[in-house]
Order: C-alpha cells, then structure tokens, then sequence
C-alpha cells in the first residue's frame, strides 16, 4: 500500500508518501517454514527547476523493516536525507552531483556520492562517466535468520564507470565498462565466526572489473 500527496507551486513540486509492504511465507518441508516481514517508510522529497540549465532533487525518509521466522526475528530503522543537482553545463553536455546520508539504528551513519557527465562531442555520439561511494547495512535476514551472523558489518564500495553509446536510426549500440570495489563484502559460506553455513563477511576488499 502506498498513499502520497503532491503539491506544485510553481516550479517546486513536493511530495509527502507513507508506504507499507508485508509479507508472509510459509514453506512446510524448508528449513525455514514460516517467515513474515513488514516494510514501512514515510518520505518527503522536492524537485525544483532553478533554471532551463539547472534542477535541485532533495528528500529525506525514514524507513522500518521487521522480521520474524520459526524462532529468529529482529528490527532496524535507517534515516535518509539526500540531495542532487543536475546541471546543463552546455547543449553538449550534462554533469550530475548527489549526495546522500544514512544513519542506521545498528551501524550508526554514512555518506555516500555520485558524480556523473554525459557528453555529446557530435550527434551520433554519447559518452558517459560515473564515479561513486556506496553503503549497505547487513540486512535482518543476514544478521538473524537461521543462517544469520550477528557480527557483520556494512559493505563500503566505489566504483567507477565509463561508457559509449552510437545512435543509429531506430535504435543504437552501447559498451560499457565497470570497475568496482567493495570492502567487507557479505558472503555465504564458513568461517571461525559460525563453522556451519551462514553468511560471512569476506575480509579486504573484493574487485569487480566488467565490460
């Protein structure tokens, strides 16, 4: 269920919304049989129009997740507040900027950020460039569940894009390139931290390189 309001003044437009997601699972012969869960999340968030070059997109929400199975649950709130500007430097070319905090109720806060331009050096081409931090709290199922680690902690990450595409008439070919690095990535296997199969946290930084 989601219900929202939206006011419009002018060249601000703002949004209020509460949404709620629930579910119920029940498997008789899994290991887990029964699982319920519940997602609720109240938001706010503006868009304004500066200028023919120049958009402001701001917000903050507070979200609420639950859990519980055959003999495991837990909670955890996480507060947002985040903030992106996107700027037509010229008619060729578009840079992005973001910003975002977090602050969970187990592992505290983080920042993140995303830098990003598209350039057109003529009409057949665009090229794009990303670069930007990352943050995920372990969720309730990976700290608490039956295969569950109550000492996780958050996975950081940068990474890195670049990226071509060629318009063609209807339709156009992309290539794009990623490289990205994620420190005390959430894994699934053993460890000293629980001998028997559950999720683990895989020690130094894990590199992801595609294209």
């Amino acid at each position: 269920m989601r219900a929202f309001a939206i006011l419009e003044t002018g060249s601000v437009k703002q949004e209020l919304s509460f949404a709620r997601t629930e579910t119920e699972r029940y498997y008789p012969i899994g290991f887990t049989k029964r699982f319920n869960g519940d997602r609720d999340q109240i938001a706010y968030k503006g868009e304004w129009d500066a200028s023919e070059q120049l958009s402001l997109n701001w917000g903050l929400d507070q979200t609420r997740e639950a859990f519980g199975s055959d003999a495991e649950n837990g909670t955890s709130i996480t507060r947002s507040i985040y903030s992106e500007a996107l700027y037509a430097a010229t008619p060729d070319l578009d840079l992005s900027f973001a910003l975002r905090y977090d602050d969970h109720s187990t592992f505290g806060g983080q920042m993140s950020g995303r830098a990003a331009l598209s350039w057109r050096p003529d009409p057949d081409w665009i090229l794009r460039a990303v670069a930007s931090t990352g943050f995920r709290a372990p969720s309730l199922y990976e700290l608490y569940s039956a295969y569950g680690n109550t000492g996780l902690t958050p996975e950081e990450s940068r990474s890195f894009e670049l990226g071509a595409e060629y318009l063609l008439p209807g339709g156009s070919v992309q290539m794009t390139l990623f490289d990205t690095e994620i420190d005390n990535k959430i894994g699934f296997g053993g460890g000293v931290a629980c001998p028997s199969c559950c999720y683990v946290q895989i020690p130094g930084t894990t590199h992801h390189a595609r294209g």
